[in-house]
């Protein structure tokens, strides 16, 4: 099962060129927590099923991380790309499938930050 995210993880990355939000979501695929830890704000809000919280980095991350680990996702579909208005920020809407064929719904919000974009806000629902 690694392999067949290796495959898709590298098929996103060659299909759209540059590092992007993107790439971003296929960490969340792969269970990559170094790549999502790196691209994290020093503040980030998380919501998980309507439970709202704004935490540091590190707190941000065990949720994430506990959250993928229950649910196990092994493939994606890209819903939504966009941005703001400003320019200044962007986000993605994704769904993530695990091989139950459940689903949850990602929402990952992108601002700028020093030399690159970094996850401000994250919301994950069953879907």
């Amino acid at each position: 099962m690694n392999y067949f995210r290796y495959i898709l993880a590298f098929s996103l990355m060659m299909g759209l060129g540059t590092l992007s939000g993107q790439n971003l979501i296929a960490a969340f695929v792969n269970q990559d927590y170094n790549t999502i830890s790196e691209n994290l704000s020093k503040t980030v809000s998380i919501k998980v099923n309507n439970s709202k919280k704004v935490t540091g980095s590190n707190k941000a991350m065990q949720l994430i991380e506990n959250v993928l680990t229950e649910f196990q996702p092994v493939r994606m579909e890209n819903k939504h790309k966009g941005s703001s208005q400003n320019a200044n920020s962007d986000y993605l809407i994704t769904r993530l499938y695990n091989a139950n064929g459940e689903s949850l719904r990602v929402f990952i919000h992108l601002e700028n930050h020093g030399k690159g974009k970094h996850i401000c806000d994250v919301k994950i629902r069953r879907s």
